[in-house]
C-alpha cells in the first residue's frame, strides 16, 4: 500500500500538528514495513532529520503554495505514485483521487467564538467541515474534540477514530548540556508552554503571579511560545505590573525541542491556565519530565482526571494563587514520580500508531462490507 502524508507544516515553525505527524509516523513506519511513506514538504531537507531514513519512507519535495499545492500538486503526486491512501491535516484537496484522511485536531472556533477573528471561524468552519464529510477516514486527538465534532458536523461518533497525543521518551535528550538557568540568567521559575493568544489565558496566570509578588522569592515567571494573533491583553497587563515584577516576566519565541526540554526539566513549577484546548500536550509533557504541574480544568483538559487536585478553574484567580503557593511550598517527589511514570504510559505515540491502524482496517472493512 501507498500512503502520502501531507507534511508541509514542517516548513514552518514548530506547532502541533507538526509534532502530531512526527510522533506518529514514526511509530508507524515500524509497525507497517509493507507500507510505502510519501512524505511531501518543500524542505525534505527537513523531512529526513525529522524522521531518519527507512527503506519504507520516501521524500517528495512540494514546489508551491497553499492554492496551487492543493489544487493541481498533491491531486498529481497521488496519481504518479500510486497513492492508497492520503493523510491531511484539517483540510483535504478539492480534487479526490484516492482515499483520503483527514485529522481535525479541535473545532474550538465553534463554541468558543469570542477566541477567535470572525474570518478565521468562516473560512475554517466551512472547510473543515466539508474535509469532514468528503473524507473516507476521520481522526481527532481526544474524546472531547470527538464528541464536538460529532455534534457539530453531524457525523456519526463511531467513525471518528481518536489518536492522542503523544509524549517523547525524556529519559534521555540533548537538554542534558544545556542550563536554562545560566544561559538566560534565571533563578527559580513558574513555566508556561503555549502560543500566545486570549484563549490560552496567559493574563491569569501573570496575574496571579504579581499579586503573590513571588519576584521577592526569587521566582521567575517564563512563557515559551509564539504570538499567533495580535493580543494585546497580555502586554497590557504586563505594563500595569509594577517595575520590579516587570523585569522577572520573560517570553521566549520559537523554542527549539531541545530547549523546551531543558525548559520543562529545570523548572519548579509548569502552569497551564488555557481556557480552551482540543487536547492540551504541554501538561502532559511537563509531567513526563517528572516537573509538578497545575492546569485547568476546562474542554479537553477535563479528562486529565488523573490530575485530581492540581486540576483548577481557569477563569478563578484566587484558586490559582492559593494553587501556586501548595504547590511551591509542598513538592510530593512520589506523587511526581507516579504521574510522571502514568503519563509514559498512557501517552505514547506507539498506542496511538496503534488505534490509527485499527480505525483504518475498521473502515476498509466497513468499505468492502458495502461492495457486497
Amino acid at each position: 500500500m501507498n500512503f502520502l502524508v501531507d507534511a508541509h507544516v514542517f516548513d514552518g515553525s514548530y506547532q502541533g500538528t507538526r509534532t502530531y505527524i512526527k510522533g506518529l509516523y514514526t511509530e508507524l513506519i515500524k509497525l507497517s514495513p509493507d507500507t510505502t511513506f510519501f512524505f511531501i514538504a518543500g524542505d525534505t531537507d527537513s523531512l529526513i532529520e525529522e524522521f531518519g531514513t527507512h527503506s519504507n519512507a520516501k521524500f517528495v519535495s512540494l514546489k508551491f503554495g497553499k492554492i496551487l499545492r492543493l489544487l493541481v500538486e498533491i491531486p498529481f503526486i497521488i496519481w504518479k505514485y500510486k497513492i492508497d491512501y492520503a493523510h491531511f491535516q484539517y483540510v483535504v484537496p478539492p480534487i479526490k483521487n484516492c482515499k483520503q484522511i483527514v485529522t481535525i485536531h479541535d473545532i474550538l472556533f465553534k463554541d468558543y467564538p469570542s477566541y477567535f477573528p470572525l474570518q478565521y471561524r468562516i473560512i475554517n468552519d466551512f472547510l473543515f467541515k466539508i474535509s469532514a464529510k468528503r473524507a473516507d477516514v476521520i481522526f481527532t486527538v481526544s474524546d472531547y474534540s470527538k464528541e464536538r465534532i460529532s455534534f457539530h458536523y453531524k457525523i456519526p461518533d463511531q467513525l471518528i477514530g481518536v489518536t492522542k497525543n503523544g509524549i517523547v521518551d525524556p529519559t534521555y535528550t540533548k537538554q542534558d548540556d544545556i542550563d536554562i538557568r545560566i544561559k538566560y540568567k534565571l533563578t527559580r521559575f513558574i513555566l508556561y508552554v503555549s502560543r500566545v493568544e486570549p484563549r490560552k489565558n496567559h493574563q491569569t496566570l501573570l496575574r496571579a503571579y504579581k499579586e503573590l509578588k513571588l519576584w521577592e522569592s526569587n521566582y521567575q515567571l517564563v512563557f515559551v511560545g509564539k504570538r499567533d494573533f495580535l493580543f494585546k491583553t497580555l502586554d497590557k497587563e504586563i505594563n500595569n505590573c509594577p517595575p520590579e515584577c516587570r523585569s522577572q516576566v520573560y517570553h521566549f519565541d520559537n523554542v527549539k525541542d531541545d530547549e523546551l526540554r531543558a525548559f520543562y526539566k529545570q523548572a519548579d513549577l509548569f502552569v497551564y491556565p488555557s481556557i480552551a484546548e482540543g487536547f492540551g500536550i504541554p501538561p502532559i509533557e511537563a509531567l513526563s519530565f517528572g516537573l509538578p504541574t497545575l492546569c485547568s480544568n476546562a474542554t479537553a483538559m477535563s479528562n486529565f482526571t488523573f490530575l485530581g487536585t492540581d486540576l483548577f478553574d481557569s477563569t478563578n484567580v484566587e484558586e490559582l494563587k492559593k494553587k501556586i503557593l501548595h504547590k511551591l511550598i509542598h513538592v510530593d517527589p512520589e506523587r511526581q514520580l507516579s504521574l510522571k511514570q502514568f503519563v509514559i504510559n498512557q501517552y505514547s505515540w506507539k498506542k496511538s500508531a496503534e488505534c490509527f491502524l485499527i480505525h483504518l482496517n475498521e473502515e476498509k472493512n466497513r468499505t468492502n462490507y458495502q461492495k457486497y
